[in-house]
């Protein structure tokens, strides 16, 4: 009996032995046999300092425009003979009143704009009134 116990043991002890061998070999040798998987490649991008660059589309006209703008904006409040000119932050455009006679010194305003060489500022920019005794503290 003794005897049918240690065959018995010993069938036991060497399937245990070759499941666990087969275990550790599944788990060292499957790992070869594994398809990788094909990456794409990356597509390697400049360094960059993280600063957003301003788009450069701005056409010659459109730069000059906007410096003239910003020009005539840093040089206000003016006030001349003929008129007073101010700039309304909340309206972005420049207030410009006319003292009598109106016709005449609006004419005067505008040819003071090209000879000033604020010609390429857009009419739209300007917001003509015409009133009798403004003096520059009562524009606004």
């Amino acid at each position: 009996m003794n005897n049918k116990w240690s065959i018995k043991l010993k069938i036991f002890f060497l399937l245990l032995l070759t499941l666990a061998g087969l275990g550790l070999a599944s788990f060292l040798i499957l790992p070869l046999f594994r398809k990788e998987s094909v990456s794409q490649p990356v597509a390697s991008l400049p360094p960059t300092t993280g600063a957003i660059e301003a788009p450069t589309t701005s056409s010659p006209e459109e730069t000059l425009k906007n410096e003239q703008f910003s020009n005539l904006k840093d040089n206000l409040p003016l006030e001349t003979e003929a008129f007073i000119i101010k700039f309304s932050y909340e309206h972005n455009r420049f207030v410009v009143t006319v003292y009598p006679p109106f016709e005449q010194n609006e004419e005067v305003f505008y040819d003071w704009l090209t000879d000033n060489d604020y010609y390429a500022i857009e009419e739209k920019y300007f917001e003509i009134r015409l009133e009798q005794e403004t003096t520059l503290e009562n524009t606004f």
